[in-house]
């Protein structure tokens, strides 16, 4: 059943392919200050990177040819001819559609229907990333796993642990044995008791949050349970 959803998703066009500005906002956060600086330059003005030369960039940005070219690594692209070609193909395509051009950025002066409409953008385009991104096999996997676990423990600090006890209800709700830890030292304690008949799930934005982490390795090393980490950020 799985594997024939997974076929009709691949139908409908969420074949997995990663579109270049959604690469590069979720690598961003994670990369060296100059390489950061050479995202920042390519999300403010995509159409106008895909325009420039190498060296007009690296110049553009305070670094060098070679920095450029570890970020264009960095973010999935074998160099920076890929890089453009792929801002050139989606800039254009994004001009073809009609509409004003939101910026998610919240300004002091924006009326309040400017921060609906701000808002409405980014929960829309973060469903729409989040689409596009999706490994359809692992997530298939991630599926069978959970729907034949014995027990389901989940694992999120902080506001992670919010959206861990409302998969938790969800799980519950859906008739499967689940619990949700978001204090790290129970986390700790219940991952000591998990088996291979056992899930443990794992909620961090940055898929790094050092408690979520030393939860989710000391089930694995308890009994071989099987792991589910779930993140904000393509990678």
């Amino acid at each position: 059943m799985v594997d024939q959803d997974v076929t009709k998703c691949r139908r409908r066009g969420y074949s997995g392919l990663v579109s270049a500005l959604v690469r590069i906002r979720a690598v961003a956060p994670s990369l060296r200050p100059a390489q950061r600086r050479v995202a920042e330059a390519v999300l403010r003005d995509p159409a106008g990177t895909a325009e420039l030369p190498i060296g007009r960039l690296a110049q553009r940005c305070d670094t060098s040819a070679a920095t450029v070219m570890r970020f264009c690594r960095s973010a999935g692209f074998q160099g920076y001819p890929e890089l453009r070609l792929a801002l050139a193909r989606e800039t254009g395509r994004e001009a073809a559609v009609e509409g004003p051009e939101l910026s998610p950025d919240i300004d002091r002066d924006d009326s309040l229907a400017d921060i609906v409409a701000k808002i409405a953008f980014s929960d829309a385009a973060a469903v729409q990333d989040t689409a596009a991104t999706l490994d359809l096999d692992a997530l298939a996997a991630a599926v069978d796993a959970v729907a034949t676990a014995r027990r389901v423990d989940v694992y999120g600090i902080g506001a992670s642990g919010f959206v861990g006890q409302d998969l938790h209800q969800k799980l519950h709700r859906i008739g499967l044995l689940a619990f949700a830890w978001p204090d790290p030292h129970a986390a700790l304690t219940s991952a000591a008791l998990l088996d291979a008949g056992c899930v443990a799930i794992g909620i961090s934005h940055t898929g790094a949050t050092l408690d979520t982490v030393d939860a989710l390795r000391a089930a694995r090393l308890a009994a071989q349970s099987r792991l589910l980490n779930l993140r904000g950020r393509w990678q």
